[in-house]
Order: C-alpha cells, then structure tokens, then sequence
C-alpha cells in the first residue's frame, strides 16, 4: 500500500497510529475541505441559535422578552483558515458583520477584515459577539479556550465549536 485517502478530515485521533506507515513512504490524505459548506453552515446555524436563544424560545409557552440578538453587525472571531473558516466567512457577507480571522501564520484571508496571528487571539476575543473556533486539534490548540479566555469574553458573547472538541476546556 502506498497510498491511503481517509474519508475525514480530522485525523488528529489517529495521527500517532499512522505515524509509522507514514515513515516507511505510506501517503496518508484526508477529505480536508470536503465538508466545508455543510459544517459552516452548521456553524452559522448554531450561531444565530444561541444569539437567539433559541433553546429558550422553543420552549416558552407565551410571548415573552426573549428576542435575543442579531448577527447584524455583530463582530465575529473565527479561529482558523481552512476551508470551513472560509465559507463561514462567505455565509455572514449579507449580515454585514465585522470579522476577524486568529490563524497560525500571518497574512490576508479572503472575506476577512483583519487578520491577526494566534498569539494575539487575546487581542481579539473581548470585542467578539461571537467566536467560532475551525482550528485543527494539535498540542498547541488543546484547551485555547480556557477559563481566562472565557473570562476575557463579553458575558453575551456566543462559543460556536465545531472544530475539535479539545480546544476548549470544557471544565473551565
């Protein structure tokens, strides 16, 4: 065998198994981008759930002051580049929100209005209404959301993760 296509994108969970094929010249490739339109959108669909308050909503029995907010003109983080991050982008265009992409390197990412590197994602976070994390799960992403940066976020600020679950402390 020479070459394996992985019908997912996240292969962090497997990385260390592969390792070894990967040393001896197996190519290992994964469906990176494959699923970009649905998970953003899934992403954009749980962003104006919670800014809603949707749960609450379903559940109420009479009309009441649970209008939530709007993603119109909100400020939104998005916490990595790929593909996702990208059509997430291109899905909040007609909300007219301001967007700011925290990434590893540095550089312009299409549909961004600024562009900061991940040791500034500090900078970004308390002006953010919402942050939605599209981050590969490596060390250096385990828990980047902990309880300091969940502090450091407005108390109505909306956490969309689909990314991996790791990076966010779930306890904090």
């Amino acid at each position: 065998i020479r070459w394996v296509q992985l019908p997912f994108a996240g292969i962090d969970v497997y990385a260390k198994r592969l390792a070894p094929h990967a040393e001896r010249g197996v190519v290992f490739t994964s469906s990176k981008g494959a699923f970009a339109q649905p998970v953003a959108e899934h992403a954009l669909m749980l962003a104006l759930a919670a800014l809603r308050v949707l749960p609450v909503r379903l559940r109420a029995d009479e009309w009441g002051r649970h209008a939530g907010r709007s993603l119109y003109g909100a400020n939104v983080v998005v916490v990595g580049a790929g593909g996702i991050a990208i059509e997430f982008l291109r899905l909040l265009e007609p909300f007219g929100c301001t967007t700011t992409v925290v990434r590893r390197r540095a550089g312009e990412v299409p549909g961004a209005d600024r562009t900061l590197t991940i040791d500034r994602l500090d900078e970004a976070l308390p002006e953010a209404d919402v942050v939605m994390l599209a981050a590969a799960a490596t060390d250096e992403t385990r828990h980047l959301i902990d309880a300091e940066r969940l502090r450091a976020m407005k108390p109505t600020a909306v956490l969309v993760n689909i990314a991996r679950g790791p990076l966010v402390d779930t306890e904090a």
